[in-house]
């Protein structure tokens, strides 16, 4: 009976201990994304840039609709997403919620580019749904109002983001 006391007390012991909650993990979002925009507010007018000019670097449905062709790599917690029809290159961080938010330029000879994506990636089966939104800031006239970038935003553009990948 003496040797089973202490033997309890050990017992009791050690599961009265909390147990250190495991790390959350961040998800792996590498895979291919089909995102389309809804425009909901611009600074933009049509002095300032034409919709080529803004969104020229996304691809867009038979309708008109702007939407991004993505390909996301993934190391760690830092994000690189590539967009498949102009090649560009944002880059970007996620965190163990889901959250990830992507940067970087997207400009050619006509207009001057510069664009964000801050949204959530949701799993939903093999796959992910994700929901945002996309701005672009837009520079295509110079500082006395001439045809031309000269690396100051003249305007910006927020969309809504949806869509999925896997």
């Amino acid at each position: 009976m003496r040797t089973l006391i202490p033997a309890l007390g050990l017992l009791m012991a050690l599961t009265a201990c909390p147990q250190p909650e495991p790390e959350p993990s961040i998800p792996d979002l590498s895979g291919s994304y089909n995102l389309s925009t809804t425009q909901r507010d611009s600074t933009c007018q049509p002095e300032d840039a034409t919709p080529e000019q803004i969104f020229g670097f996304l691809d867009s449905t038979p309708e008109g609709i702007p939407v991004i062709g993505m390909e996301l790599e993934q190391d760690g917690d830092s994000l690189d997403g590539t967009l498949t029809l102009s090649g560009c290159v944002w880059t970007g961080l996620v965190d163990t919620t889901g959250s990830f938010t992507l940067s970087g330029d997207c400009s050619d000879a006509d207009a001057g580019r510069v664009g964000r994506i801050g949204a959530t990636a949701e799993a939903f089966g093999d796959t992910w749904d994700v929901e945002g939104t996309l701005t672009i800031e837009v520079d295509t006239l110079d500082e006395a109002g001439a045809p031309g970038p000269d690396g100051t935003a003249d305007c910006e553009v927020v969309s809504d983001l949806q869509g999925s990948g896997s």
